[in-house]
């Protein structure tokens, strides 16, 4: 969509505003759950409830131990260094995604066979067997519809309504940041955030050549962060609440999310905006580069 943003540059970007947020979220949650979050096994064990006991065995990995188990993790190393440098090379992010993924098949493939795990079942069960149908029909049915929607014209009319004077340009003033990553962040909560990115391309494709990038960035963020404010603003949010009902846990709704994500996430997506190129590229780029140096020292 935008050809000017490059994995090094995305990164360099988003690595300080990312950190900042992982610590954010993670303080909260250790403060929200102080009392869930253990680290040693319970006391009592016979209080556990069946959906616990579900989940635990759903955990159980197979042996961590012997040749076959390093060979596998050396081959996910080696895979996963080989897939970060092409995208860093400036190779095509989906070809390089699907080779490494395809690799990382055929490893795991070889890793239960040589473990004697298959069973009488080929790898082709095991891998349809994981796949959630219902979650692809709900994506098929989502984009489709988003398709349709874009050309009729009518997202580009409410866009331009709801922005104003910003409309033009985006980053005109930090008010007019501010409004749209906030326009963004709603959005993404009530139709998804991958539809509003499809529903904004053409708006965005319209901005000024030299804020264009900057502008994807932003929007990048705002709509990433947002997947964490409720259930429906993220796919994944929607994938672990069907893995976790399919092990009988039921806990994990719209509102248990949104008690203990909401204020975190608004917080996280304000600091960020602050950090995005938007405000000040010159500081912004610094502080990513710091940020980038560090991971690399560790």
């Amino acid at each position: 969509i935008s050809p000017d943003i490059s994995f090094v540059g995305f990164m360099q970007t988003m690595l300080l505003p990312v950190m900042l947020g992982l610590g954010l979220n993670a303080a909260a949650l250790a403060l929200w759950f102080r009392g869930e979050l253990r680290f040693e096994a319970p006391a009592d064990q016979g209080a556990s409830t069946p959906s616990v006991h579900g989940m635990e065995g759903a955990c159980e990995s197979p042996s961590t131990t012997g040749p076959t188990w390093i060979v596998y993790v050396g081959s996910v190393i080696v895979t996963v260094g080989a897939m970060v440098a092409g995208w860093a090379a400036g190779l095509a992010t989906g070809e390089v995604a699907l080779a490494a993924g395809s690799v990382l098949m055929f490893a795991r493939a070889a890793r239960r066979r040589l473990a004697g795990q298959g069973g009488t079942s080929t790898e082709t069960d095991f891998g349809l067997g994981a796949i959630d149908y219902s979650i692809l029909v709900l994506f098929i049915g989502q984009f489709i519809l988003v398709g349709a929607t874009v050309d009729t014209g009518l997202p580009q009319k409410f866009f331009r309504g709801v922005l104003g004077p910003c409309t033009e340009d985006l980053l005109a003033s930090p008010g007019c940041v501010y409004w749209f990553s906030g326009v963004v962040l709603v959005l993404s909560n009530l139709i998804g955030n991958v539809p509003v990115i499809l529903m904004l391309q053409p708006l965005l494709a319209a901005q000024p050549a030299a804020s264009a990038k900057t502008v994807w960035l932003l929007c990048a963020w705002v709509s990433t962060v947002a997947g964490n404010l409720t259930m429906l603003g993220s796919a994944a949010n929607l994938i672990v609440a069907h893995a976790a009902e399919r092990h009988g846990d039921s806990s994990y709704s719209s509102t248990a999310l949104a008690k203990a994500s909401a204020l975190p996430t608004l917080l996280v997506a304000g600091v960020g905006v602050l950090l995005m190129p938007a405000f000040c590229p010159p500081l912004a780029d610094f502080l990513g580069g710091l940020a980038l140096l560090g991971l690399l020292a560790l």
